[in-house]
């Protein structure tokens, strides 16, 4: 995959923290993020060695601080920018599941 995602920098972020695999259901409680999406590597890995994604993630600078945020999706040319104003601060990545 060349596909690579960057969450806007202005905020720190959360992982929404979920039940084990399969239900994955949020929990309510959220831990920080040890590897942000900071547009340095790819997602998704490749065909023999896919990276599956299927998480949430939460926004948790304020909304003074960041009234705005921006995700940028960009896939080779192709670039994609989310944004998110501060009544909506959670992003789901999901690359696929496994088999």
């Amino acid at each position: 995959s060349k596909t690579v995602v960057t969450f806007d920098q202005c905020s720190k972020w959360n992982h929404v923290d979920v039940t084990p695999a399969p239900d994955l259901i949020p929990i309510g409680t959220t831990t920080p993020v040890k590897r942000p999406f900071d547009g340095s590597s790819p997602i998704g890995g490749n065909i023999t060695h896919p990276t599956h994604f299927d998480d949430g993630f939460k926004a948790i600078s304020s909304r003074r601080h960041c009234p705005k945020l921006t995700t940028k999706i960009r896939d080779d040319q192709d670039v994609l920018k989310l944004w998110m104003d501060d009544s909506f601060r959670f992003l789901q990545i999901y690359t696929g599941a496994p088999d």
